[in-house]
């Protein structure tokens, strides 16, 4: 299962997308420039501390630089299936932890979105009682809330695939 190339891709389409040459990138997450361009050309695969690192600085889920945008269920079992035919308990055991990693990772976006809506609800009660304006803030909100739903939608697609999976494996 290589998937190094699309991960890069997925990076530096991500990347493009803020506007940022890779030498940027490298700076934001402390690397040499010529690691993100070696990731993003799949030439190496990135650490799961550094795709972290990544996935942070570029405000995506690691499961869609590991997936791609819309990975379901369905996609989750098909993989484990792969391995679990043709791969070691070992292999199954690393794409395991793998996929918790994406959990946490997403749990933690989540938690991050839910921490920046709670003060934008504050900052909107502030300008409703001071007569402000509030079209801004409610943009805000709105972003917000489909970030939410996207890292609920990412932690619901992995986590019972997981779960099923250790029962299965006695892991």
């Amino acid at each position: 299962m290589n998937n190094s190339l699309n991960i890069g891709e997925r990076i530096k389409t991500a990347r493009k997308a803020k506007g940022w040459t890779g030498k940027d990138l490298a700076q934001k997450i402390n690397r040499y420039p010529s690691q993100i361009s070696e990731i993003e050309i799949g030439k190496k695969i990135p650490t799961i501390g550094t795709l972290e690192l990544i996935a942070n600085a570029l405000d995506v889920g690691i499961g869609y630089l590991l997936y791609g945008e819309k990975r379901y269920e369905s996609d989750f079992r098909n993989i484990f299936e792969v391995i679990k035919k043709n791969g070691s308990q070992s292999e199954l055991r690393s794409l395991i932890w793998l996929f918790n990693v994406a959990i946490l990772h997403e749990t933690r976006r989540n938690q991050s979105a839910i921490e920046q809506k709670v003060k934008l609800l504050q900052k909107y009660e502030e300008a409703i009682s001071q007569k402000k304006p509030v079209s801004e803030i409610k943009n805000e909100l709105a972003a917000i809330d489909k970030a939410i739903t996207e890292t609920q939608t990412h932690i619901q697609s992995i986590s019972p695939c997981v779960m099923e999976h250790l029962e299965i494996s006695n892991l």
